[in-house]
């Protein structure tokens, strides 16, 4: 590929600065956890001086919950679903477990999953299954041609939900939301979204991809805080969508004679206060999406993925897990290495900071290439994978 087709806009210029990361280490770990811009630091700890300075108060508890309803309408317009739709939560896995505590569980329903789920989701679901008896139908998606049929065999009609990635987390495949959702309707089920990978790389219009749930985080491709996370309820699902965590926040009103009413939004599922700092920072990190636009961010991290997945696919030793289609993936690109030990050669590349993720088995190793990677840092890469592997061979 024409290296003008890299030109480095001064948007990705100014990120660049603000993460001091990329002067040190050639950073390609965002999918774990993305490196929050300074001004983003700086924010939260303005929050906390603030706190430590005037104190926990009804002022700054005001203060608080108006920029709670700032992000949650800044993220309704970021997903194009109703403000209504959308809880704030702490993490993926905790939207996840909201959705999977708020359905009353029969003995023999079944769950549809995927064995290309991280463990936030898979571990919720066994747990179901040994409480109340839900059975639990995991697909191999490893080695499917059409992922989305391969789910649909598993479907029928005692299948309640079906839970699986919108980007798997370990090789890196993009699954159809409006094929999968259709398909899970056919049979009356619902479909929850583990959106980890997904968020923060290409635009996600959530009401028309016909998902009932869709959990996702804010410290990852978003570059906020760690500790921050949302889950989107679709409002038609939000009366039969029960309550899991009951707190104080959870309630409208309610007395000390025994009488609660509830919020009747995604409100109900917020059950106690928020990290001030944390709010704070997510606003600013998005300020960097909203700035440079998710299209265009969309369209950096594809030619950074194309043009690595092009690049070692002419390595004879490394095998490119993830799709090349962009349609099909995402900002992950995963490899194995052919006659060779991923976690030697994964350790090797720390060694050279070089920072990656290991997944577990199958094990690959992955490279979360963002849009402020470059391509001189994509060709740095590279030629540290050659090199490692060549070592290896002759060793």
């Amino acid at each position: 590929m024409n290296a003008n087709k890299y030109p480095l806009p001064l948007e990705v210029q100014r990120v660049r600065a603000e993460l001091p990361v990329v002067e040190k280490k050639l950073f390609f770990n965002t999918g774990w956890s993305g490196p929050s811009p300074i001004s983003v630091v700086n924010e939260q700890k303005r929050v906390l001086e603030w706190l430590a300075s005037e104190g926990v108060s009804h002022h700054i508890y005001k203060q608080t919950s108006r920029n709670i309803k700032r992000l949650r309408q800044r993220l309704a317009k970021f997903f194009r679903a109703h403000p209504r739709e959308i809880a704030l939560t702490r993490s993926t896995t905790e939207g996840i477990n909201i959705v999977l505590g708020g359905i009353d569980w029969q003995p023999g329903w079944k769950i549809v999953t995927t064995n290309i789920e991280h463990g936030a989701c898979l571990v919720p679901l066994y747990n179901l299954r040994d409480r109340y008896g839900v059975d639990v139908e995991i697909v191999d998606l490893t080695s499917a041609r059409h992922p989305v049929r391969a789910v649909m065999r598993a479907i029928d009609s005692r299948t309640r939900l079906v839970v699986a990635s919108h980007v798997s987390f370990n090789t890196g495949l993009r699954l159809p939301l409006k094929e999968l959702s259709a398909a899970a309707a056919e049979c009356g089920a619902e479909l929850l979204i583990d959106g980890a990978q997904s968020v923060g790389v290409f635009p996600i219009d959530l009401h028309e991809s016909g998902c009932h749930y869709y959990a996702f985080p804010g410290h990852k491709w978003m570059l906020g805080p760690d500790a921050v996370g949302g889950l989107y309820v679709r409002a038609d699902r939000l009366p039969r969508l029960k309550i899991c965590f009951a707190g104080n926040e959870s309630a409208k009103k309610f007395d000390r004679e025994g009488n609660v009413s509830y919020h009747r939004t995604v409100k109900k599922f917020e059950y106690a206060d928020f990290n001030a700092a944390l709010v704070a920072g997510w606003l600013k990190a998005l300020d960097f999406l909203e700035d440079f636009g998710i299209n265009n961010i969309e369209k950096a991290i594809r030619l950074n993925t194309e043009y690595l997945k092009g690049r070692l696919s002419q390595i004879k030793k490394v095998s490119v897990v993830t799709p090349l289609q962009w349609n099909k993936s995402a900002g992950l690109v995963s490899i194995a290495i052919k006659g060779g030990n991923c976690e030697d050669v994964f350790h090797a590349l720390l060694q050279r900071n070089v920072v990656a993720r290991f997944t577990p088995p199958p094990s690959y190793i992955r490279f979360s290439v963002n849009w402020f990677n470059t391509k001189t840092e994509l060709d740095k890469l590279v030629q540290a994978v050659k090199e490692i592997i060549g070592s290896h061979a002759e060793g």
